[in-house]
């Protein structure tokens, strides 16, 4: 089933599509602009189908959410949050953080998925959020697929965390104020041929996570380390696994690939060049200094560091 939505019908012709759509409808918007203020909340099994639509958003967010439902999917659209006055507090509603607890975790995003199965993103790009939130954050949530998105200019540029399964494929995080893509506490998650560059802290980051593949990836220019894999320092005793292969990571303030005691399975056919310290690091995490690094090392090719 489809429900179509104009221009002319603007911001609330989404929200009463979303309200009264079933499962199985695709939500289909006219190409154009809408403008508004309010989250858009996806029920059960439906789709928001832009057709190259942008949501110009000026509220406080989240944009888009969808807590405990499946099957549902964004495809096809600009989300442009330039006008959104977005607090920074740990969930939308709660008190701001002082600006002196600026390392503090937040836990949404413009695009927010809590407590989902098989949802997904594709062909999605977010820009404007500025340095409060994530452009998206996917909690406790399985089976989550993100393909061709972009973000670009927000706290981090997607946060999977306690999520289980999953991919991030063909997408572009740059810009951003801290991550492009942090994994926490999240197991089975793939990182597949993203670009990650230009991010004031790591352009990929595994926190106390199990990724199937870290893999295909370009990471440069990014203020800390191309890729990176550590401990969470609320439970310093689980250690990150991921099996890395085929990335490059070049021009990276620090490393390219960075291991803090993690037991990765396999670090093999990257190529990192023009970092400003170690072509591929292995260490003790500061937070576990008993436990040291394992991993198997093939194939690397490290120059120009």
């Amino acid at each position: 089933m489809r429900q179509s939505v104009t221009v002319r019908d603007g911001w609330e012709g989404i929200v009463t599509a979303l309200a009264s759509a079933e499962p199985e409808t695709v939500v289909e918007l006219e190409r154009g602009t809408y403008s508004g203020s309010s989250t858009l909340h996806i029920p059960q099994g439906v789709t928001i189908l832009g057709r190259a639509a942008v949501l110009d958003f000026s509220g406080t967010g989240p944009v888009i959410a969808a807590h405990d439902v499946a099957r549902v999917a964004v495809e096809d659209e600009t989300i442009d949050a330039g006008r959104a006055d977005i607090p920074f507090c740990r969930q939308p509603g709660e008190d701001p953080f002082d600006p002196s607890e600026e390392q503090t975790w937040v836990e949404w995003g413009l695009i927010w998925f809590q407590q989902t199965d098989r949802a997904s993103l594709s062909n999605v790009s977010i820009m404007g959020c500025g340095k409060t939130v994530p452009g998206v954050y996917v909690s406790e949530s399985a089976g989550t697929s993100l393909e061709s998105l972009q973000v670009d200019h927000a706290r981090h540029g997607v946060v999977f965390a306690n999520a289980r399964g999953g991919r991030i494929k063909r997408g572009q995080f740059f810009e951003n104020d801290l991550f492009g893509i942090v994994l926490t506490q999240s197991q089975g998650i793939s990182i597949v041929s993203n670009r990650c560059h230009d991010n004031t802290q790591s352009g990929i980051l595994l926190v106390s996570s199990d990724s199937e593949a870290v893999e295909d990836n370009e990471c440069w220019g990014n203020g800390s380390s191309g890729i990176a894999l550590q401990r969470d320092e609320r439970s310093p005793d689980a250690a990150s696994h991921a099996r890395l292969t085929g990335n490059r990571c070049h021009d990276n303030t620090q490393s390219g690939i960075v291991l803090f005691s993690p037991d990765s399975e396999a670090v093999e056919d990257n190529e990192c060049w023009g970092n400003g310290s170690s072509g591929i690091a292995l260490q003790r995490d500061e937070r576990s200094p008993d436990a040291a690094s394992h991993a198997r090392l093939t194939g690397n090719r490290c120059h120009d560091n």
